[in-house]
């Protein structure tokens, strides 16, 4: 029986369309051009690794209880620093140093041993909102700038019935605070922003900091996360938390002068530590030490730390140690 002509056309274009997907298979699979797997033996391009996110950009510190606390000697006992959110330490007569206690949040019962202002302090605390000033008295030339300035003045004259004076120390450090009876401040759990760490810095165990008269000694204990502090070669405690720490510590190279030229009882000149302008910076965070300079435009304006790369420095959370550094 022969084929007739309308079946003969189907069963040839079937037997095309057959030929064709095939052949149009055999391409597909030798094209490696256009197959998206990496040939065998070959690794997969790299991928872009995510950025990390800029440090946030410096802000003026909340209002806070800033307390001048007087170093003393090895008998001398400190009392309510752990509670403390910040501590800065600042160049005084003699090669000595002093510090403010800054508590933005929980106050202690007691707190001390309580100190004299200094020049310093008026450029310094210009970076805090409405901040109080707890400490014992200033120079008669320093007093009015003090009182008449941008801070809350809390002194044993203005506010009796917040300080008093512990038998057992010397005279010279005596004087302590009840924080709970002193104009009080908005409580803040997160006084400033902060950030990662930057890329890099170099693995740090200890950084020493040493002024004329005062050594201080910073030591990275991985199973505190932070930096043990050490004054003089001995651990630096307060009576209610041990020995102190840090998460963040920050070194500042400043400038000096004679200010307004006040002296101490031995005839020692009080320094005026500048902390407007710009200098050197370390910052310790995580057990690293960053490199970089600070800078402060002006009295009211926060203050910026940059690596040497330029990028922005962030501030950790936990406490911070800021310690200014006669260059």
């Amino acid at each position: 029986m022969q084929p007739r002509p309308l079946e003969t056309l189907i069963a040839l274009l079937g037997v095309a369309a057959v030929l064709g997907i095939v052949a149009g298979g055999v391409w597909l699979t030798r094209s490696g051009d256009d197959d998206p797997r990496p040939p065998q033996g070959r690794p997969p391009p790299p991928t872009a690794e995510h950025a990390p996110d800029p440090a946030p950009e410096p802000e003026p510190f909340p209002p806070a209880l800033i307390t001048k606390i007087d170093t003393g000697d090895s008998d001398t006992r400190h009392t309510g620093l752990g509670s403390a959110g910040a501590m800065i330490v600042e160049p005084v007569e003699g090669g000595l140093t002093m510090l403010l206690a800054v508590h933005w949040s929980d106050r202690p019962d007691v707190l001390g041993p309580v100190s004299s202002a200094r020049q310093t302090d008026l450029e310094l605390l210009g970076q805090f909102e409405d901040p109080v000033l707890a400490y014992s008295g200033a120079a008669p030339a320093l007093l009015p700038l003090v009182t008449g300035g941008d801070v809350v003045s809390a002194t044993p004259d203005a506010v009796p019935d917040a300080f008093y004076r512990d038998p057992d120390q010397s005279a010279a450090n005596d004087l302590y605070a009840r924080p709970n009876q002193l104009p009080e401040t908005p409580r803040t759990r997160r006084p400033f922003p902060t950030g990662a760490p930057p890329a890099g810095g170099e693995p740090t165990g200890s950084y020493r900091v040493s002024y004329p008269s005062d050594t201080y000694d910073f030591t990275w204990s991985s199973d505190r996360r932070s930096w043990l502090v050490s004054r003089n070669r001995s651990a630096f405690t307060s009576a209610e938390h041990g020995q102190l720490g840090a998460e963040t510590v920050v070194v500042l190279d400043v400038s000096t002068d004679t200010g307004l030229g006040i002296t101490d009882a031995a005839g020692r000149l009080s320094p005026f530590a500048r902390t407007v302008g710009e200098g050197e910076a370390a910052v310790l965070r995580d057990g690293r030490l960053h490199e970089g300079t600070w800078q402060r435009s002006g009295a009211t304006d926060p203050m910026e730390l940059t690596t040497d790369d330029g990028d922005r420095i962030a501030l950790g959370t936990g406490r911070l140690w800021v310690l200014l550094l006669p260059d």
